[in-house]
């Protein structure tokens, strides 16, 4: 309510949403038996869609934060500024110069943010990544990942060693999917112009995005290959 107030929402709008947010309450779903009633001291509340904006909202002091000392971050070309933080969602990128200062961000996070917001930085969900061929020591409460480990960022594997050998293996779900709707819209598809349409817009964009990041290797376009020109020949047998 305070980030409302200084953001210049109106007395109304923030007083509809403290009404919104005052003395909620709460049940578990436990194998079909509720529990009683629990107070929801924070959070927002799902489903509501409104949520998401003031989830975003929520985090404007943050990101101020983290974006203050232009020298923390990484500068990826003379011309541009520091590249400090990335934000999608509910998930939080901190980019550090060095192992130093990003326990500097984390620490400013942890003692002013999170304070301040009631936020808590969740060890388990929360690992630092060194861009660095050598092993670095853990240290505090967070995970510090060796150069052979590897973390997901929004879907995507990063990491530095991260062994590429064994594509295929890393297109696994897609592949599954890819597979299930081929198998689905087989029996559908009654033309050969219509299964193109299907592999273009339904099929293909399955692969788009972690493909964007990851190299595929030649022996997964070629099963692809086989496949689509099976489906659209109407003879694709799984």
């Amino acid at each position: 309510l305070r980030v409302l107030q200084k953001l210049g929402f109106g007395p109304r709008f923030i007083n509809q949403i403290r009404t919104i947010y005052s003395k909620r309450k709460f049940q578990v779903n436990l194998n079909g038996t509720l529990s009683g009633l629990h107070d929801a001291r924070s959070g927002v509340i799902q489903g509501d869609p409104l949520s998401c904006f003031l989830f975003a909202i929520h985090l404007i002091p943050m990101m101020a934060l983290l974006e203050k000392p232009k020298t923390l971050g990484i500068q990826l070309k003379p011309e541009w500024e520091h590249e400090i933080s990335s934000l999608f969602a509910d998930d939080t990128t901190i980019i550090g110069g060095d192992l130093q200062k990003a326990k500097i961000l984390f620490d400013k996070v942890d003692s002013i943010f999170c304070k301040g917001s009631g936020a808590v930085l969740h060890p388990g969900k929360t690992v630092i990544l060194p861009i660095s061929r050598e092993a670095v020591p853990s240290s505090g409460p967070f995970e510090v990942l060796q150069p052979h480990q590897a973390t997901k960022v929004l879907g995507i594997p990063m990491g530095v060693n991260v062994i590429m050998s064994n594509q295929i293996d890393r297109f696994a779900p897609e592949m599954t999917k890819i597979t299930n709707r081929l198998i689905r819209w087989n029996k559908r598809g009654r033309t050969n112009m219509g299964r193109v349409t299907i592999v273009r817009t339904m099929i293909q964009s399955i692969l788009t995005y972690k493909a964007s990041t990851i190299p595929i290797d030649h022996r997964l376009f070629s099963t692809l290959e086989r496949a689509f020109c099976q489906f659209i020949n109407q003879t694709f047998d799984p």
